[in-house]
């Protein structure tokens, strides 16, 4: 009994042993996939950015050519795993998410100084509007009072006349 016992445990450990090793490049490849979606997430979430800091009217040409960069990167790294070579596919995707995240990191930058010139701006409008209006106020009413002045004056200085009958 003690020898079926000791066979029975050699044999499920040898099927455990096998089953492990034919499942480790699974794992293995199911890993690098993962790398290789997360830096496509990156690559997305980036483009995002860098399209919300255009549309906010800045210079995002620097962006772009970076951004390339890394999807070129993530390509080679795809092209190579589904080629079956595992060589640097890690690494690749792992640039290329590196400088996606760097890329979005430098839009979101752009975003929040756009944001403020944009908030300094409406501040500036609006104070020189306010002096612009208040100035013209100003000089509004200075030239009526002048001009209220010189008609006083001018009634004053003129001589009624009188209306004569017409029997």
């Amino acid at each position: 009994m003690t020898r079926h016992l000791a066979a029975t445990t050699t044999i499920i450990f040898l099927a455990f042993t096998i089953l492990l090793s034919i499942c480790t490049p699974i794992t293995r490849a199911s890993a690098e996939q993962e790398h290789i979606d997360t830096a496509l997430s990156s690559i997305n979430q980036a483009l995002k950015n860098v399209l919300i800091a255009e549309k906010l009217g800045e210079n995002v040409t620097q962006l772009l050519v970076k951004l390339n960069n890394a999807g070129a990167l993530l390509s080679e790294a795809a092209n190579t795993y589904r080629s079956g070579s595992t060589a640097n596919v890690t690494s690749m995707a792992e640039n290329a998410r590196l400088l996606a995240e760097q890329v979005s990191s430098d839009a979101i930058s752009l975003q929040t100084d756009s944001s403020n010139r944009m908030q300094i701006i409406t501040i500036q409008n609006f104070l020189f509007s306010s002096i612009g209006a208040s100035a013209f106020v100003i000089i509004l009413v200075f030239f009526w009072i002048q001009f209220k002045k010189n008609y006083i004056k001018k009634m004053l200085n003129s001589k009624p006349e009188t209306v004569k009958d017409a029997n």
